[in-house]
Parts: structure tokens; sequence; C-alpha cells
């Protein structure tokens, strides 16, 4: 759980370079990577510190295809950790939509998803759903963490 507490501590590198290297030992290489977006809010607090800014930053830069902008996560989205069960799926499907603008084409069928923590699972099925609908058959989701709901 330490961990988990740096990792949601400010310009903690360290934590985030743990997790490119962990990414690296478990992601497919040939297969897309799509990193469960923050709420824009999130990335102008956190700014180049935001966990989806620099985990796609560093994982491009080890070769992956790393996309963004396929989902959007509203800005007025309340934080799930405040929220029990049924309340984070609710939010999840309130909070994550797919980004009308977004005109990507991607050529794979699979596209593997990133999230920092799973708690209930919320957040990784809200996206995978949103994928699946953008077009991908098969999502494969990786959480760093897997925290206990209480």
């Amino acid at each position: 759980m330490q961990l988990v507490k740096l990792h949601k501590q400010q310009d903690n590198h360290k934590v985030i370079d743990l997790y490119v290297s962990f990414l690296c030992s478990v992601l497919n290489p040939d297969y897309p990577v799509y990193i469960v977006p923050d709420s824009f809010f999130r990335r102008i607090k956190k700014g180049k510190c935001c966990f989806s800014v620099e985990i796609t930053r560093k994982l491009r830069k080890k070769g992956f295809r790393v996309f963004f902008g396929i989902i959007k996560k509203s800005s007025w989205a309340k934080m799930q950790k405040l929220l029990n069960h049924k309340d984070r799926k609710k939010n999840a499907e309130k909070s994550f939509h797919l980004n009308k603008k977004c005109h990507l084409q991607i050529d794979s069928d699979y596209i593997q998803l990133v999230d920092d923590i799973f708690t209930t699972g919320s957040t990784i099925n809200r996206c995978s759903k949103l994928l699946k609908d953008f077009g991908f058959k098969k999502v494969f989701a990786y959480s760093l963490f897997k925290a206990k709901f209480s």
C-alpha cells in the first residue's frame, strides 16, 4: 500500500518508472495500448506528472503504440474512492464517454487497456465497453494495483 501512496504523490517519477518497467514486461508490443484517461482538471492540476500523460510518454519512448483521445473523462466526475460499489458503477458510466471528435484509424482488432488501481472494476469495465463500441473486438485490461474495497 505504500507504493500506492507514493504513486498518488505529485512528482514521484520513481514509481512511474516502476510502472513502465512492469508494463513493458506484460504488454504485447504488437497491440496498441490505451491508458485510462484522467479528467481535464486533474491533468491541469498535476501537469506533466499526471499518470496518463507520463505513462503514455514513457511507453511511447519504449516503442509501444499508445493512443490517446478515444475516451474522455468528464471534468465534473466524482472521485471513485469516495463512493460505494453501486455508485462507482453509475459514476463511471456518467464520467467516461467516447470522444466524438476522435477519428483515429487503428489497424488492430485488439487493444490493451491500462489503469492504475483496480478496486471494483467499474472504470475498467466502462472503458472496455467504450473501446469495443469504438470498434475493437477484444480488450486486454491491466491494472497496476488491486485495492481492497471496504
